[in-house]
């Protein structure tokens, strides 16, 4: 007796790729896809909605930013050398983060992480009461923190214009110099006869004559 073999009732669907070649990726992707819905196929509603509502908070709570206390603000300092402009931005995208925006405490631990300057004295002085308020102060010192950081650079790319022109011109004098021979022609003629045929020219001074000669 004969036995037929049964007709598979699932067929597989799975992506077409324009390249030649298939990626892991790819592959892998469409193993685990066909793997989760074999595996889901036969479980009771109830169960499928509570694995997707699973996947779904499991996801969004990787990729969720990590929110800050408000003490970890007062770990953030502005480093040596660093722009106001730049300690500004990075205090600012921590307190986005801060699930209590407490301005007092912003205040306070923006001031503790700033370096010593004319910026830090100024608002000991004004004392701000928000954010607001130190970021429209900031903003002056930035700019003349700009302004002095561009002078600086043109200052600097002026001094190194200047000592390559210097340098050119050194090298275009030491290659115009010329070594003159240190033993002289000598004379065809002598002194005396020289001496008579220039007199008349009044380049040289003579002696006056004494008295008694």
């Amino acid at each position: 007796m004969e036995h037929k073999i049964p007709t598979p009732t699932f067929k597989p669907s799975r992506p077409r790729y324009t390249s030649t070649e298939e990626t892991t990726d790819s592959t892998t992707s469409y193993s685990l896809t066909h793997y989760e819905g074999s595996r889901c196929n036969g479980w009771p509603p109830y169960h499928l909605a509570h694995y997707e509502a699973t996947s779904f908070t499991s996801q969004f709570a990787a990729n969720k930013t990590k929110q800050l206390e408000v003490a970890n603000l007062f770990n953030i300092k502005q480093n040596k050398g660093e722009a106001l402009k730049s300690y500004l931005a990075r205090f600012n995208n921590a307190t986005v983060r801060v699930n209590d925006p407490d301005q007092k405490f912003f205040i306070k631990a923006f001031q503790k992480g700033l370096r010593a300057g004319q910026f830090s004295d100024s608002l000991a002085l004004r004392r701000p009461q928000s954010m607001e308020e130190i970021r429209a102060q900031a903003e002056k010192h930035i700019e003349v923190e700009e302004d002095q950081a561009d002078r600086v650079e043109a200052e600097r790319q002026l001094g190194t214009s200047d000592a390559r022109s210097a340098q050119k011109g050194e090298n275009k004098y030491q290659s115009k110099h010329k070594e003159y021979p240190q033993t002289l022609t000598p004379l065809r003629e002598k002194r005396a006869q020289i001496l008579r045929k220039i007199y008349h020219t009044n380049l040289l001074k003579y002696p006056k004559e004494t008295k008694g000669r």
